[in-house]
């Protein structure tokens, strides 16, 4: 049996509750996005698509190995920005301003590790950052820049005081899709 399944750093849910006012307060101003739910909120290291079940347990053998390698991470959380760019955006993130490279060097070094059990390695470089919203066909991309400009001051206060996060485990989860929206299950706790 396949499960859809990936590794991130979970927030706790004071954060989440941060971060989803930021949510809010874009969502009341920008039309045509999915906006992810605050409970929600996790930094996607690795996406590993459909699994088959049986080699969770090679994948948590993989996570125990690196997890010690690099944690414990202090991050701080500031700045949204789009990908791939104001031009045509489909992803609306806030990002890590502290412990980037250090959360980089971990995504970097599980890919690698990940290759050996047949996950391709990212082509790209590694942007930590956490998924706000999606952003749908249509949206007006100069409205957009000028909102998220706006929002810069309330992610810099956020930064400044709420935006902490101690990371010290990662977790292997399973996302099951749903009409309305992705539910999150997690499989195992890597510390």
């Amino acid at each position: 049996m396949t499960i859809r399944a990936f590794i991130a750093i979970g927030l706790p849910g004071e954060l989440q509750a941060e971060i989803g006012k930021i949510s809010s307060a874009l969502s009341a101003r920008i039309p045509g996005v999915r906006w992810v739910p605050s409970e929600n909120l996790h930094l996607t290291l690795k996406f590993l698509g459909d699994i088959e079940e049986a080699i969770i347990p090679d994948i948590q053998v993989i996570l125990d190995q690196v997890t010690p390698r690099h944690l414990p991470i202090n991050c701080k959380f500031g700045g949204l920005g789009v990908f791939p760019d104001l031009r045509s955006p489909k992803i609306i993130w806030i990002g890590v301003t502290k412990g980037r490279d250090l959360i980089a060097g971990l995504a970097d070094d599980l890919s690698r590790e990940l290759s050996g059990l047949g996950f391709k390695p990212e082509k790209r470089g590694f942007t930590p950052h956490l998924t706000l919203g999606r952003v749908k066909k249509g949206v007006r991309t100069a409205q957009l820049r000028k909102l998220i400009e706006a929002e810069e001051e309330k992610t810099a206060r956020l930064n400044d005081s709420h935006g902490l996060l101690y990371i010290n485990m990662l977790l292997l989860q399973k996302s099951i899709l749903t009409s309305k929206g992705a539910i999150y299950h997690i499989l195992s706790e890597h510390k």
